[in-house]
């Protein structure tokens, strides 16, 4: 791991992420006043299942996988895309393992700083990043959904 930049400033292709498009200009300043951004190698873990942690990374370039039990289960290789978010909804282990597949950057922040911001600037940082982590884990349930029926059939067809 790298840190490229900690004192990272307003940047219109930053504020062109899906999540982050909808921050205003000043909450998005007192959000990136706790971020930095990383460079990972090819092949470095980023975030190991059972460890505990609290960054959050937006992929800035490049690819990760996401692992669980050694099984690789998601590739995350869009621009803006969120993982390890989990980490703001519960205070726990990671679930799954995440590596670079290539040289990759990401804006990171580590949610203790999110918790030590005074509430006027951490609650509309918390109100909109739990919207937006809400749209994200109902995207995936409903595409967990659609494997589960897929399997589903496919054992129906087996037996």
């Amino acid at each position: 791991m790298k840190i490229l930049d900690t004192a990272i400033s307003y940047d219109v292709s930053i504020h062109r992420f899906p999540i982050l498009s909808v921050f205003s200009r000043d909450v998005l300043d007192s959000f990136l006043s706790i971020c930095r951004i990383v460079e990972f190698s090819s092949g470095e873990m980023i975030a190991e299942q059972d460890q505990f942690d609290q960054n959050v990374y937006f992929l800035l370039s490049g690819k990760v996988s996401v692992w669980r039990d050694k099984e690789k289960i998601a590739l995350i290789g869009n621009k803006g895309d969120l993982f390890c978010e989990m980490v703001l909804i519960e205070e726990r282990e990671r679930s799954a393992s995440v590596a670079a597949e290539e040289k990759t950057v990401c804006l990171v922040f580590d949610a203790i700083l999110l918790d030590e911001m005074p509430p006027v600037e951490r609650d509309p940082i918390l109100a909109i990043l739990y919207r937006e982590i809400s749209k994200l884990l109902a995207q995936r349930l409903r595409d967990m959904n659609e494997e589960l029926i897929v399997l589903k059939k496919e054992l129906r067809a087996d037996l």
